[in-house]
C-alpha cells in the first residue's frame, strides 16, 4: 500500500484504465475480464474515463468493488462566457458520470489542463467542482496534464485546489511536475500508454519515477502476473 499524499489514503498504487477494444464489436466478456484483472492485481481504482457509459453499466451490471476514477475533458470549457456557464459544464459532466455509474460519488475526479483558459473559466470551473466535493460527490479534486508542462506548472502555482496529480510517464513532464507535487504534498499517479500493459512495466514505471501509483490501460492478453 502506497501514503497517496495529502489524501492520507492508503492504497495499492496499481490502478486500471477501462479502455475499449479495437475490434468491434465489443467481446461479451471483456467489462468481466478487466474486473477480474483488477481483482488479481489488487487494484483498488478503475478509471472509466474513456468510455463511461460502457463501463458505467458494466458497474452497474457487476458491482465491483472498486473506487472510480474520471477526467474532465472537454474543449467547450474554454468558450464559456462566464464563471457560470463554466460550472455548469462541470455539473453537467459530473451528473452525467454519476448516472452512468448508478453511484453517488466518483472518488477521484480530475479537471485536464489541455489549453489555455481565462481565469473566469478556472474559478468556475473549481467553484462547481469545490461544491460537488462538499457535498459528496467528489472524494478527492486532481489535475491532470495533457498540455506543455511548464504551462500546467504555471497555472497549478495559482491554483491550489488539486489533492493528486494525473501524469503521463514521460520525463519531460515529469522532471518540472513531480518536485512540485511534492512540494505540495499532492498524490502523484502516472499514466502509462497502451504498450505499457503488463504488471512489470507498471512498477519499473513506479519505482524509476518516484510516483504513488500508475494506470495501466487494461490489455486482457497481459492480465497474467
Amino acid at each position: 500500500m502506497t501514503l497517496l499524499g495529502r489524501t492520507n489514503l492508503r492504497l495499492n498504487p496499481l490502478w486500471l484504465q477501462g479502455r475499449l477494444p479495437a475490434q468491434k464489436p465489443i467481446p461479451d466478456d471483456w467489462a468481466t475480464g478487466a474486473f477480474q484483472q483488477a481483482d488479481a492485481w489488487g487494484c483498488e481504482v478503475f478509471d472509466i474515463s474513456r468510455a463511461p457509459s460502457y463501463w458505467g453499466q458494466a458497474i452497474r451490471d457487476q458491482n465491483p468493488s472498486l473506487r472510480l476514477t474520471t477526467v474532465f475533458r472537454h474543449p467547450g470549457l474554454a468558450f464559456a462566457p462566464d464563471s457560470s456557464a463554466a460550472a455548469r459544464q462541470i455539473q453537467a459532466h459530473l451528473i452525467e458520470t454519476l448516472s452512468c455509474v448508478g453511484r453517488e460519488r466518483i472518488d477521484f475526479y480530475f479537471l485536464a489542463y489541455s489549453q489555455p483558459l481565462e481565469e473566469y473559466q478556472i474559478v468556475g470551473a473549481l467553484e462547481a467542482l469545490e461544491v460537488a466535493k462538499q457535498e459528496g460527490q467528489i472524494g478527492f479534486l486532481g489535475l491532470a496534464c495533457e498540455t506543455d508542462p511548464l504551462k500546467t506548472l504555471a497555472f497549478w502555482r495559482f491554483h491550489d485546489a488539486f489533492e493528486i496529480a494525473l501524469l503521463p510517464n514521460d520525463e519531460a513532464v515529469l522532471t518540472p511536475l513531480i518536485p512540485e507535487a511534492i512540494q505540495r504534498r499532492v498524490g502523484i499517479a502516472l499514466t502509462l500508454n497502451e504498450a505499457q500493459t503488463s504488471y512489470e512495466s507498471a512498477y519499473n514505471a513506479l519505482s524509476v519515477s518516484g510516483a504513488h501509483a500508475v494506470l495501466v490501460p487494461y490489455a486482457p492478453m497481459r492480465s497474467e502476473r
